[in-house]
C-alpha cells in the first residue's frame, strides 16, 4: 500500500501535505473571518506566498488532482449558466462573439508587448492579463507550464483593483454611497470570483 502511495504522489510526504492543507485551511478561515473578498481563494494565495518567501518547499500537486480541479471548475461554471435567461440569444449572439473576440485580441497584444519587454514566455505574459478568474488562469497556467506566480500575482492584482480601487474611485466621482452603489459593487466583487 505505501508503494502505490509513492508511485501515485512521488516526492510527497505525507507530513508535509498534512502541514500544508492544514496551514491553508487555517489561514482561509481566518480570511473568512475577517472578511476578506474572495476568502477562499485570498487565504491559500496568501499562505503559500509566505510559505515560498520564507524558503520552506510548498509540495506541488500531481497531475490527477490538477485535471480533477479544472473538470470542477468546468462544471461549476456550466451549473452557472441559467439557460431560461438566454431567451434573446440569437440577437446577442454576434455581439457576444465580436466582444469575446476583441477582449481576447486586445489580451494577445497587450502579452505580446510584455513579452517583449519583461522576460517571460508569451503564454505566461497571455494569462497574466486574460480576463478570467484568478483560480481559473492559475489552474491554465499550472496545465500549459506558464510561470503560476507571475499569473497569479496579475490576475491577484486585478482582483484586489476592482475590489478596492474601483469602488473607491466610484465613490469620489460619484460622491456618498447610496444603496444601489453598495448592492452593485457587491455584484462586481461576486462576478470577479
Amino acid at each position: 500500500m505505501q508503494q502505490s502511495a509513492e508511485t501515485f504522489l512521488p516526492g510527497l510526504s505525507i507530513p508535509s501535505v498534512l502541514f500544508v492543507a492544514t496551514l491553508v485551511l487555517f489561514v482561509a478561515v481566518l480570511a473568512v473571518k475577517f472578511k476578506f473578498p474572495t476568502p477562499w481563494i485570498i487565504g491559500p494565495l496568501i499562505t503559500s506566498a509566505v510559505l515560498t518567501v520564507t524558503g520552506y518547499t510548498v509540495p506541488h500537486l500531481p497531475q490527477p488532482f490538477v485535471i480533477a480541479a479544472q473538470c470542477s471548475l468546468g462544471i461549476y461554471l456550466g451549473l452557472g449558466i441559467k439557460l431560461n435567461t438566454l431567451s434573446n440569444w440569437r440577437r446577442l449572439l454576434p455581439y457576444s462573439f465580436a466582444a469575446g473576440l476583441a477582449i481576447v485580441a486586445f489580451a494577445f497584444a497587450i502579452s505580446y508587448g510584455m513579452s517583449l519587454i519583461y522576460p517571460i514566455s508569451l503564454v505566461t505574459a497571455f494569462l497574466s492579463v486574460a480576463p478570467g478568474g484568478l483560480p481559473e488562469m492559475g489552474v491554465t497556467a499550472h496545465t500549459v507550464n506558464a510561470d503560476v506566480s507571475i499569473v497569479t500575482a496579475y490576475q491577484l492584482f486585478r482582483v484586489f483593483f476592482i475590489l478596492f480601487i474601483v469602488p473607491l474611485a466610484l465613490r469620489r466621482v460619484f460622491g456618498g454611497e447610496d444603496q444601489s452603489f453598495s448592492q452593485s459593487s457587491k455584484r462586481v466583487g461576486d462576478n470577479v470570483r
